[in-house]
């Protein structure tokens, strides 16, 4: 049901409840991960041991999110045509969240051939190019769905793990796009921040999520917000926000 979309009975609204039924579904494998590694980590044996990433309900799920995407019906591939429909704009984005979710707890972004990586990558520029088609409109940011600013957040913190790789790496190219990408992803939220408040918040902690993994690499722990702590408050926009 999640993946195919008869013609006849598929619109923005079946896609978007699909969509969203995609991220509870990607939450809830990844709250048994977090809550497996507590348990291993506190002595308790596990009934498995095996790697999430290898597990057949992960490649289910990354199976069903791609094919979420590629069989939606040609009329309802581009929302922003002659009118941007925010609903189907947001359907068409939380796939990519919900793929950047899966394997963001995986990826290692200094490993260039990490499949996990590829993938979160791919799924962030994915979201990159939605950013592009609804900047090339006038359409009012207020109208969106809140989930979208989520999105355009979890980008853009997922490019700031890239950013620091690639920086590391001392691929200047690589850095130059990156920082590009990330200035276009800030200039969203910026705007949106404007006139709202969780905007101003989303253009905050990824300006500090941003000074403390580019700007502040390197620094004592007392000159700057610990990188736990921006971890903690990054997981409670992308998570809190998504319920």
């Amino acid at each position: 049901m999640l993946f195919t979309h008869p013609t006849l009975t598929t619109d923005s609204w079946t896609l978007y409840i699909k969509a969203s039924v995609l991220i509870s579904r990607v939450r809830s494998f990844n709250s048994r991960f977090r809550i497996s590694v507590v348990t291993r980590g506190s002595g308790i044996s596990a009934l498995s041991h095996e790697s999430p990433a290898e597990s057949e309900e992960f490649h289910h799920l990354d199976q069903t999110i791609a094919a979420f995407t590629r069989n939606i019906p040609r009329a309802l591939r581009d929302p922003v045509g002659t009118a941007v429909d925010p609903l189907l704009y947001t359907a068409h984005l939380l796939p990519h969240v919900a793929m950047i979710q899966l394997y963001d707890p995986h990826a290692k972004p200094e490993s260039p051939n990490d499949h996990s990586t590829v993938q979160m990558l791919a799924a962030t520029r994915a979201i990159l190019d939605l950013i592009y088609k609804l900047c090339g409109t006038t359409y009012d940011l207020l109208y969106m769905d809140h989930s979208c600013s989520v999105a355009w957040f979890l980008a853009g913190a997922a490019i700031i793990r890239f950013l620091k790789a690639k920086i590391a790496a001392k691929d200047d190219d690589e850095v130059a796009r990156l920082e590009q990408e990330l200035g276009i992803v800030k200039f969203m939220l910026r705007n949106l921040g404007d006139r709202t408040i969780i905007g101003h918040r989303q253009v905050n902690v990824l300006q500090g999520l941003y000074n403390v993994e580019i700007r502040g690499h390197g620094r004592k722990a007392a000159t700057a917000p610990s990188a736990t702590d921006q971890r903690a408050e990054t997981d409670n926009l992308i998570f809190g926000n998504m319920k």
